[in-house]
Formats: structure tokens, sequence, C-alpha cells
């Protein structure tokens, strides 16, 4: 399906032979420890391949490739595909009823330094991804694009993600990594939300002319430390703040250096909450680059937003009863005037094994609301648009584990005024993911 899908698509020539060099000189380098990898040790013997289990216990659909992919596993050689397909349909409101197809695969490896080269904390990953559907928040409902029904939504195409050397220090305490990087795996993350289908529930996403984020990513340094029980932790990066425009042409690279950087803070402390497991954040997100004031027509440079995060795991799972955990996220900035969104509120909560017998399911609730800013709206209005003040979203989703590599998650989502079309909406989906 993944490989139909690329062959539709007239934007992969320009990605196909440029990641096959590179791909091809990784092997090369590679290779002796691949070869021997593959190859059983004199004396040992060789782990037990897992197509030997039920296919429904497979790591991923392609099995374990006679016992290869073990083998790679074990020298530090992680490679992986995901491909998520599914569709979304408007039942009421918005701009007009109807379907979207939704088509998203990721792919990519990961090498553990220290296993395959013994070097010590060392690792390296790299990774694509590729969109390939409809937009049916922007072409069926008219909702802000950060509030999509699909945290996947993009435009169609094929680009190099991910491109990072990771180093860890001190009894794994400290974590360094430089590259071309994406920051919305690392800042602004709740445990609880990240349930949720809807874009609105994942990174704060109005930043995206300054902040490197899914579909793009590009170079930046993260270090993070923590206490040895992980107790406390500090994320601290800086990344370009021109991580180029989310377009067909973009492959991943028109990221560019002289226009200013983006610098993000974050706190986390992981206390205990009458008795139960709970995670409280708080970050900033500081931009050092030309903005524009829509109050006065000008340009300013930077802006400052500040944001926190909730977790708190009500209820752990047990045998006799589900697990259940809450989350709250909110952000706000004091720079009203160069901004779309001035403040942003997500809620809701989450019960995992809710029935017995399906331990890897879960159902979730979440409702969020984003105010824009009055000056942006009163600039919309001098074009003639009548957009919303406030955008809010009401989502209930069951996430079920069909089998080890193959999960379901049927989706409903209530997006009250919408921004665009001002006409609430009711939208369903469904949502598959294979592992390979």
């Amino acid at each position: 399906m993944i490989q139909e899908a690329f062959a539709r698509d007239p934007g992969v020539g320009r990605f196909a032979r440029p990641s096959l060099v590179l791909i091809v000189g990784i092997a090369g380098l590679l290779w002796p420890s691949l070869s021997w990898a593959a190859t059983d040790e004199p004396g040992t013997a060789a782990p037990a391949p897992v197509e030997a289990q039920s296919w429904t216990e497979w790591r991923g659909a392609t099995g374990d490739w006679g016992g290869l992919r073990t083998r790679l596993d074990e020298r530090g050689l992680d490679v992986f595909a995901q491909y998520t397909t599914g569709f979304w349909s408007n039942t009421r409101g918005g701009f007009e009823t109807g379907t979207r197809y939704e088509g998203f695969a990721t792919w990519g490896f990961s090498v553990d330094l220290e296993r395959l080269v013994r070097w010590p904390g060392g690792s390296f990953r790299m990774n694509w991804n590729s969109y390939h559907g409809g937009q049916p928040s922007e072409e069926l409902i008219g909702q802000y694009p950060t509030q999509a029904l699909s945290g996947w939504e993009a435009s169609t195409g094929v680009r190099f993600f991910e491109i990072a050397y990771s180093q860890r220090l001190w009894k794994q305490r400290v974590r360094i990594e430089i590259g071309q990087l994406s920051s919305d795996g690392e800042f602004f993350q709740s445990e609880t939300s990240s349930l949720l289908l809807n874009a609105s529930f994942g990174f704060l996403g109005f930043a995206r002319q300054v902040t490197p984020f899914y579909p793009l990513a590009a170079p930046g340094a993260l270090v993070s430390l923590r206490t040895r029980d992980a107790a406390w932790e500090l994320r601290a990066a800086i990344y370009t703040a021109a991580p180029g425009e989310d377009e067909r042409s973009n492959i991943g690279f028109d990221w560019a250096f002289g226009d200013g950087f983006t610098v993000f803070g974050e706190g986390i402390a992981r206390p205990k909450i009458l008795g139960r497991r709970a995670a409280l954040s708080f970050g900033f997100l500081g931009v050092k680059s030309e903005v524009f004031d829509l109050s006065t027509g000008e340009s300013v440079d930077g802006r400052v937003t500040l944001y926190g995060i909730a977790d708190w795991h009500v209820l752990e799972p047990s045998d006799a009863w589900p697990g259940v955990s809450v989350f709250l996220r909110i952000f706000g900035t004091p720079n009203t005037g160069v901004v779309l969104t001035d403040w942003y509120a997500s809620g809701g909560f989450a019960i995992s094994r809710p029935f017995p017998g399906r331990e890897s399911d879960a159902l979730g609730f979440g409702f969020t609301v984003q105010r824009f800013s009055d000056d942006y709206v009163a600039l919309q209005a001098t074009f003639g648009n009548d957009v919303s003040t406030r955008e809010s979203i009401l989502e209930i989703t069951y996430y079920a584990q069909v089998v080890g590599w193959l999960s379901l998650q049927p989706d409903l989502q209530v997006v009250l005024d919408p921004h665009f079309s001002r006409r609430n909406a009711v939208a369903v989906g469904l949502r598959g993911v294979i592992d390979f």
C-alpha cells in the first residue's frame, strides 16, 4: 500500500535519488557489523525467530525476517516503518459534508552506537515522513489549522525529518542532541492527551513559521538534565527560526540560517499526589526574530509564550479496575499584538484497560478552546472575513489494539464555532495504524 501511494506521488522523484545514495553510503559503513550480526556467533545459540510465535504476536506485520530483525536489534540497529490509514467524514455543519482519506507513512532507523561500535552513550537516528490524503479540516469544516481533525494533516509530499546524533553522559542523567531536530517530540507534551487525535491536543502549533515541528524539522541543539530517579528534569533547546514552509516542494531541507532563532526551556517535576504518579511541566518559548505586529503594522524583534501541563494518574490499572488519568494544558503570551492565538487551554481524561481482557485498549475524552487575538480578528475583518474569536473542540476516542502490529481507533469530534465557516460541525473518523 505504501509503495502504491508513493508511485502516485510525482514528488517522490526528487526524494528518491539523494535518499538512495545516503542509504547506500550508510549501509556501506555499517556492512561489516551488519554482516557479522546476520550470522550466528560460534558456540552461541541463535535467538528463536519471531515467526515461531503466532502471527498476532509479531512485532511487525512483516515478522522477524527469518530472525534477522532480532539479530540487528542485538547489534543496536532498529529499522522501522509504520503506515497510518483511515478516513474523516463531516456529517453536519462546516462548509460542506463529505469524506476525506488519510494516509501517513513514517520510516527510518536508529543506531545504538554503544552496542554497534562500543561508543558509550551514543546513538544516531534518521527518519522520513509522507502524507498522502485529503484536508478534511480545511476543505469540509473550515477550522483553524492548529485544531485540525488529525495531527497528521499536512501538505502532500515526502520529506526527510529528523537526522540527529544523541549522546548520554553521567550515568544517563545528561542527554545532548544535535542535528536536524523537531521540537514537538520534546516540549509541551502530555502523556494522557497523546491518546487524542485532534492536532490541538499535541504541540502548540501556532508557531510553525518560527519553530520546527511535524512535518518539518530544522537544525538545532538540545540538552536535558535529570536527577537519578527522574523525579526532576530540565530541558533546553535552540532551533533556527526559519524551518521552511509546509508545501509539496519542501523535501525537508528548506530551512535557513540568519533569520533568528527559537529557544525553548522546560522544567518537569514528577511528584506523588495523594500517592499517585503525576507530572507537572512549566516552560517557555522565546522567539528572537522579526515578527509582524498586527496592531501597528511594524516589525518587532521577537515574542515570548508561557505554558504549563499537568498529568495525574488518578487510578493505576489492575485486574479489578481500569486505570484513570487526567490532564490539563494551557499556554498564553503577553505579546498579543504579534500572535494569532493569544491563549489556549485543554483538558480531559483517559481510561486505560477499560474492559477485562483488553489490556492495551484505552478510552479518551478531551476538550480544548483556543482564543484568537483581537488584532488578528480585526485584521481579518478588514479583508471581509468573518472569523470566530474562539474555536473549541470536543473529542471522544477509543484505541483498540487488534494484534501486536495493528491498531484501530474510531473517533468522534464536535467543532464549536469553526474559525472560518462559523457553523458547528460533527465529524467522525476511523484510523488504522500498521507497524511493519
